[in-house]
């Protein structure tokens, strides 16, 4: 059974963003130093993996996500991450209400509520998955991984709608 858990960079003193965030400045104004334990990286997400441990071994549990929860304001900030948050798992994206166009590439919206969106996140992350497992298939159908760590993370924004995923 897949678990819910939290992957956010988060301040000393709580901040997960700077001040005035929006989508001139997603992060916030100097926002991007939550960041810094990154390693700089590319278009490819995992160009981002940190070389020094204890944040490589962070990084490689996020990645090995089965699916991602995020709330809309979020997600519109992050562009939706072009469909494609990383590897094709799904993104479900928890909204009062969907707007009219389709969500972009994997991503869903959900309209129904939290518990809602994580009990399809969980259902279609397709159980435990070890980190060092990539996900060849797209959303929403289970493909076979090794067993090892559950594939669960979130991201959560300061307004209380973040994104995580399972």
């Amino acid at each position: 059974m897949s678990k819910v858990v939290l992957y956010t960079s988060m301040s000393v003193d709580g901040f997960i963003s700077g001040p005035d965030d929006g989508m001139d400045h997603g992060l916030g104004v100097n926002g991007e130093r939550l960041h810094d334990w990154l390693h700089a990286g590319g278009a490819d997400p995992r160009s981002y993996r940190p070389v020094g441990e204890p944040s490589a071994t962070v990084f490689d549990e996020l990645m090995a996500t089965g699916a991602v929860i995020a709330g809309r304001r979020t997600f519109d900030i992050a562009g939706g991450w072009a469909g494609d948050h990383h590897d094709g798992v799904p993104i479900f994206v928890l909204t009062h209400a969907a707007p009219g166009d389709l969500a972009p590439g994997h991503a869903r919206y959900v309209t129904d509520g939290i518990a809602s969106g994580v009990a399809q996140a969980k259902a279609a992350s397709g159980g435990p998955r070890h980190p060092d497992a990539r996900r060849s298939d797209r959303a929403g159908v289970p493909s076979q991984r090794p067993a090892g760590r559950d594939g669960a993370a979130a991201d959560a924004c300061a307004a209380g709608e973040g994104s995580s995923a399972v």
